[in-house]
């Protein structure tokens, strides 16, 4: 997996679990798998992403092209790793 995938699925695991059940409407054990694979993923890329960040290597992604100045750039380093850590650990203790 990319650095910029790295960076960029603290934000699209999320968003796609939602979405994943969302669609699975009524069908609560369904729902209930989604959801726990959606945090196991997150978790998965909160540790990748410390352990790329410890190596110094920041993760980054920007979108749609743009220079930083005007565009989205979402960018990674040893504390937003570990925050990004934390906020996943405390979200699969709930």
């Amino acid at each position: 997996m990319s650095a910029a995938t790295l960076a960029a699925a603290p934000v699209l695991v999320p968003i796609a679990t939602a979405l994943a059940t969302a669609l699975a409407g009524q069908r609560q054990p369904l729902q209930r798998w989604l959801s726990a694979a959606g945090m196991v993923a997150l978790l998965l890329g909160a540790v990748a992403l410390v352990v790329l960040a410890a190596t110094d290597r920041p993760a980054s992604a920007g979108f749609g092209g743009w220079p930083t100045a005007y565009g989205i750039t979402f960018s990674i380093d040893r504390t937003g790793a570990v925050l990004v850590l934390v906020t996943a650990l405390m979200g699969a203790a709930t």
